[in-house]
């Protein structure tokens, strides 16, 4: 009868395990976010109308990088995604990430401390691409 409850104990254990009901610590993605560690996400704005997606918007304090990501209304589906990132002075340059993807785009990059930033998300709703392009913001 022991042998027996310690066998149901540990196949218990091993389908639980295997289940993804009980983990053993988290993972480092998970525990920073989508952007690293340090991150703190300041804006999420819409993407389209009807809404197609949404760009969400991250700062490091400690080291003044901003960080950006675009996100589709239902994640799961690979389809066609964008995000741009760049500090709003005229010839300064950009992070962009675009391609087909089932998750987000990015992360994107642009070190801004002291200064405002230029975004551009897009998504494909399925009839075309929408764009949010965004001037001018998280100025600081």
């Amino acid at each position: 009868m022991r042998v027996l409850s310690k066998r149901m104990a540990t196949m218990g254990a091993v389908l639980l395990a295997a289940s993804g009901l009980f983990t053993i610590g988290a993972s480092s993605a998970s525990a920073t976010g989508p952007c690293g560690s340090g991150y703190t996400r300041v804006g999420v704005y819409n993407i389209g109308s009807p809404k197609a997606g949404s760009i969400e918007v991250f700062y490091n304090s400690s080291n003044g990088y901003n960080c950006a990501l675009t996100y589709p209304l239902n994640p799961g589906e690979r389809r066609w995604m964008l995000i741009s990132i760049g500090i709003s002075i005229v010839g300064a340059g950009s992070d962009q990430d675009n391609g087909y993807y089932t998750t987000y785009a990015g992360p994107v990059y642009t070190y801004a401390k002291g200064q405002c930033i230029d975004l551009v998300g897009g998504v494909d709703n399925g009839y075309g691409h929408v764009y949010r392009n965004l001037k001018n913001v998280h100025c600081g």
